[in-house]
């Protein structure tokens, strides 16, 4: 017999081919890490009405957008999770470039010693002072909604510019909702119309359901640019326009999902932190010598005496008014001012005349006698003195 075993001899595995040194690993970019400070930034770039940083993406890169391409701005979430940050980042760009800002904030403080955020550098150039009492912001969202929006209106019936971009910022919004009759209302009109005449507002609250902000769901659709730093996952899905969920626990200190004409889906990113020193450096000021100073010891200006003495009603003639302004900037006379004559000068600018500002400065019932005759004549006195600096 012949001994002939088959055999079979399978093929040897050809090896994996060694990735060459020359062939890059590809990975998806990473926001950057820690804290990006808008000073930083301002070495190499300035904002402008067309160039408002909003926030830093993946691998560093930043976004920008158009004043006017903000359009209507929410800030949602909860307490502590950085929408104070993005409110003061965006007002420090949008003062520096021009822009006119008012502010309605019922826990405004010029110097917050906890966190230590200085906010005077805003404060001193905002439109009007800042609103801090009820009435003071109902007369402010009044003004803007029922006699600034009108008048832009209708110079753009007329085909004229409609003016600069006007932001209103509203901190605590649904503590101005509860408190503030017709809030919602003005809020409601300001948000549908004031778009197409640069009047614009920038609203933060810890969500923005109906119940809490007010006014009817479909005002939401009017938010173009909205920050989500947490808290309520329905505010997330209104204003991001996701299904789902988007919180998973990362939110907040400077990690925020945006949605915004740069990210026209909602995208993560980190928001710059708007430093002391970056507002010093856009909008002026002194950096005080330690973080807890009280604001009586430093030689920052305080708003400006413009803001002082703008009301929210009718204002005089168009030339008055320049000369007043014009005088209220005079740093010697406003030393020399008391509060009564901020007050005269105040109503005047207004549009009431002698007679009125007598009885409301001084509580006059009626407009005849020796003591009337007095009092008007220092009023005038009053008028003719600012008026004179201004000449």
């Amino acid at each position: 017999h012949t001994f002939s075993p088959h055999i079979t001899i399978a093929a040897r595995p050809e090896p994996a081919p060694a990735l060459l040194a020359t062939e890059p690993v590809h990975s998806e970019p990473a926001l950057p890490d820690g804290v990006v400070d808008l000073h930083d930034r301002l070495a190499a770039w300035q904002p402008s009405i067309g160039s408002i940083l909003l926030a830093v993406g993946p691998g560093g890169v930043p976004y920008y957008a158009h004043a006017k391409d903000l359009c209507h701005v929410a800030l949602a979430g909860a307490t502590g999770g950085g929408k104070s940050n993005i409110m003061r980042l965006l007002l420090a760009q949008l003062l520096s470039t021009g822009a006119k800002v008012t502010l309605a904030d019922p826990h405004f403080a010029p110097y917050d010693p906890e966190s230590g955020d200085d906010w005077r550098p805003i404060m001193q150039r905002l439109a009007v002072q800042p609103a801090v009492k009820a009435d003071e912001i109902r007369h402010m969202l009044a003004w803007l909604a029922l006699e600034e929006l009108p008048k832009r209106l209708e110079r753009r019936r007329n085909g004229e510019h409609p003016g600069t971009p006007h932001f209103l910022a509203i901190d605590e919004l649904p503590a101005i909702v509860a408190d503030v009759k017709d809030a919602p209302d003005y809020l409601s009109r300001l948000l549908r119309e004031g778009r197409k005449v640069n009047l614009l507002t920038i609203g933060a609250a810890q969500d923005f359901l109906v119940k809490t902000v007010g006014g009817a769901g479909g005002v939401r659709d009017c938010y173009r640019t909205a920050y989500y730093v947490g808290g309520d996952a329905q505010t997330a899905r209104v204003l991001l326009d996701v299904k789902g969920s988007v919180d998973d626990g990362r939110l907040g200190q400077g990690l925020a999902f945006l949605r915004s004409k740069a990210t026209p889906t909602a995208q993560l990113v980190r928001v710059p932190l708007a430093s002391n020193e970056a507002l010093y450096s856009l909008l002026g000021g002194f950096q005080p010598a330690s973080t807890a100073f009280p604001l009586a010891s430093t030689g920052f200006p305080q708003a400006s005496s413009t803001a002082t003495i703008l009301p929210f009603g009718k204002p005089a003639g168009r030339h008055v008014e320049a000369m007043l302004q014009e005088a209220s900037t005079a740093s010697e006379s406003h030393d020399m001012r008391t509060p009564e004559q901020e007050r005269i000068l105040a109503l005047f600018q207004a549009g009431s005349d002698v007679a009125a500002i007598v009885k409301d400065v001084y509580g006059l019932t009626s407009s005849g006698g020796r003591k009337y005759q007095d009092y008007s004549a220092q009023v005038q006195a009053v008028l003719r003195s600012a008026l004179g600096m201004a000449a």
